[in-house]
């Protein structure tokens, strides 16, 4: 009886471990038509978005396990990498979301392109691949100036780009193109103050000090920049004020928009919206300190609480921000899949103590039973007994009358 209770509070969780993997010979690319067809796809599903360093950190070979550091002075080693990585399995997403960066492989020609962001999502899939564990999808969302028409040069560019993920992930791609002019018109306004998608637009991507946040009149500064955690404003009043390279990249601006962007892209919908949306960054630039203080760690974006996890992975990149370590409840909290297993062993555990239990009470109320029967029995017998004797003592009685007559 305690095994068939085992067995019964464990088979959810073998369902859960049966899930089958989906990984065919090759995962598929495929083109979104518009914002409607993303919202419709994530409606009621679990949606992450996956960001951190574009390149910096290496090269990740998950056939061998091996991982070839960009510079000595990376601070992450293969085994760091699978045990991040997990971190995206305990949100249990449907979807990963990831701002259009490319999937970079080793060059030929000199070892140039290394990867940053890439090879923990690399390192998920081939984690949930050996598991036997379906993995998310991932959503590859590249803004360009103008939308591209199937079989433009663009649109192809676009296509390559998306289908290298696929290639090196084995996850299957979705392809959102969103138009540069929708994205930064307004935006870039509404995060860093009137006027400020003016001055940077015409600017190189890598221009620093162009637009500077602490010298905002108290008119133009946003909400966001009074509303943000103090260590994310002393990181970004350093860099505004260090000696060299002093300010943050035109770059930094527009690309934290494009996240605040791409983000709201998912909730824009009528009524159709992710059941949960969360944020993983490995390490980061510029724009990942300038998302994160205006979106996803700040008291009044709105953004849910407990849905941001920041690793702080160092590149030894000198103009590199010191990012803080911010811990997701998805990861410790009732969404991990680990917490989850564990709440079963629990219910196991309890279920096989109640099994004994009720199997205890159950022998206890027989053996109970069967001493009142006995006992009802022995009290049974002992009147007839009695009752025997008194007629036997009767007869004698009368018998002795007789004789005495």
């Amino acid at each position: 009886m305690l095994f068939t209770q085992v067995r019964k509070l464990f088979l959810p969780v073998l369902a859960v471990g049966a899930v089958w993997n989906e990984f065919a010979d090759g995962a598929e690319t495929k083109v979104l038509e518009n914002d409607s067809d993303l919202q419709k796809m994530t409606n009621g599903k679990r949606v992450m978005h996956v960001k951190g360093f574009g390149g910096g950190l290496g090269w990740l070979d998950t056939n061998t396990g091996e991982f070839e550091k960009a510079d000595s002075k990376v601070e992450l080693t293969k085994d760091e990498i699978f045990l991040q990585a997990k971190k995206i399995a305990a949100f249990s997403p449907d979807y990963l979301v990831v701002d259009g960066d490319p999937f970079k492989t080793i060059e030929k020609d000199g070892k140039d392109k290394t990867n940053g962001f890439q090879i923990f999502i690399q390192a998920y899939a081939d984690q949930q691949k050996k598991d036997n564990k379906k993995s998310a999808d991932l959503i590859w969302v590249k803004d360009i100036k103008k939308l591209p028409q199937e079989g433009e040069e663009k649109y192809d560019e676009g296509i390559a780009k998306a289908e290298k993920w696929a290639v090196n992930t084995e996850l299957n791609v979705f392809v959102l193109f969103v138009q540069e002019s929708s994205m930064y018109d307004k935006l870039v306004d509404k995060l860093f103050g009137e006027g400020a998608w003016d001055k940077i637009k015409a600017r190189k991507y890598n221009e620093r000090n162009v637009l500077r946040l602490g010298d905002m009149s108290p008119d133009e500064v946003p909400k966001w920049y009074t509303n943000m955690s103090d260590v994310m404003k002393t990181e970004i009043e350093k860099i505004e004020n260090r000696e060299e390279n002093k300010g943050f990249e035109v770059c930094s601006f527009t690309n934290s928009a494009k996240g605040n962007y791409i983000y709201d892209l998912f909730r824009n919908g009528d009524d159709e919206k992710p059941a949960n949306q969360s944020v993983i960054s490995f390490g980061g630039a510029e724009s990942v300190l300038l998302e994160y203080a205006s979106l996803y760690d700040n008291s009044t974006s709105g953004f849910q609480k407990g849905m941001a996890e920041l690793v702080p992975i160092v590149r030894g990149q000198k103009d590199d921000p010191t990012l803080p370590t911010i811990k997701g409840d998805f990861v410790n909290g009732p969404n991990n899949p680990d917490n989850y297993f564990g709440l079963k062993i629990a219910l196991a555990v309890i279920g096989g103590v109640l099994g004994l239990a009720f199997i205890g009470l159950l022998v206890f109320c027989l053996v109970k039973g069967n001493k009142k029967k006995g006992n009802m029995e022995n009290k049974d017998l002992k009147e007839d007994n009695y009752n025997i004797k008194e007629e036997n003592d009767d007869l004698l009685n009368a018998e002795a009358e007789e004789v005495k007559i």
